[in-house]
């Protein structure tokens, strides 16, 4: 939250999670605190269609986390002199004490184009149709743009954006208290090296693939219809969420059991025109 804070008004930031983190939670908590105690912010919130931006009564709208949060303050924590039918309106909150904004807008073509704002938030952005004109649109509507997403693919905004020097936030599943219990994790060697001592099950039996894993994230795989859900949902695998040919997992399986190590290495030239080796020079580096 506070690495999220600090980006408001100064720099892009970019976070990359698994799903069920809290992170859209996070986002606009953050956005709500500024609302409260800093003067004269405008923020704008973004997501893919209207409706998980403002609708009344849908928890995966980001205004009904937004009044959520409000709503259950404690009166001495309420905005002073705040009337919900008056600055409350869809798409659009104000705070008559700080003079400080939050609007929301679909995230289409020209999303933000002419604005200038404090802070923009875009929530799951990997799974917007029109990232790449929206990242142009944005630029210079605003310092900073807050990109939240699970992975899908890399043929995204969210993914080319992630390649970039922008900040980064990560929220693996790993770091959640309740999955993590009994975390456990296997090395090249095929040996299980647990993490999590206190919560790993008497008797259990692991997976030994080389991932990072707990009885948790087990039975999410087992529940999952696809590698490429597990990739997408839960391991934050860029290339493993988009549409592969071979499984990851399965190829890594492979290696282990049956790959040899390599007895030489270096560099094989070759005819260009009939594909013919020419000569071998080995790397001395090995």
């Amino acid at each position: 939250i506070l690495e999220i804070i600090r980006s408001f008004g100064k720099e892009d930031i970019l976070i990359e999670k698994s799903r069920d983190m809290g992170a859209s939670w996070l986002c606009i908590a953050a956005v709500e605190w500024c609302w409260l105690f800093k003067n004269h912010l405008s923020f704008l919130l973004g997501s893919r269609v209207e409706d998980y931006v403002d609708q009344a009564g849908n928890p995966k709208s980001m205004f009904w986390k937004f009044d959520y949060l409000l709503d259950n303050l404690p009166g001495w924590l309420q905005p002073l002199g705040y009337v919900r039918n008056l600055h409350r309106r869809k798409m659009h909150i104000e705070n008559p004490a700080t003079n400080s904004v939050v609007d929301g807008e679909s995230t289409q073509g020209n999303f933000a184009r002419g604005d200038r704002r404090t802070a923009i938030v875009l929530d799951e952005f990997s799974a917007v149709e029109q990232g790449h004109s929206i990242l142009s649109a944005t630029r210079d509507a605003t310092n900073c743009r807050a990109f939240n997403s699970t992975p899908q693919g890399s043929g995204n905004a969210f993914y080319d954006i992630r390649q970039t020097n922008i900040k980064k936030l990560r929220l693996h599943w790993s770091s959640h208290p309740i999955k993590s219990i009994g975390l456990y994790q296997s090395g090249s060697d095929g040996k299980i090296e647990v993490l999590d001592r206190a919560g790993y099950p008497d008797g259990y039996v692991p997976t030994l693939d080389g991932k990072t894993r707990s009885p948790w994230y087990d039975r999410e795989c087992s529940r999952a219809i696809s590698a490429q859900e597990i990739a997408q949902e839960l391991d934050i695998d860029y290339l493993g969420s988009g549409y592969q040919y071979f499984d990851a997992v399965a190829i890594g399986n492979a290696i282990r059991k049956y790959a040899r190590p390599s007895f030489l290495v270096g560099y094989l030239e070759h005819d260009s025109t009939t594909a013919e080796p020419i000569r071998f020079r080995e790397n001395s580096n090995g």
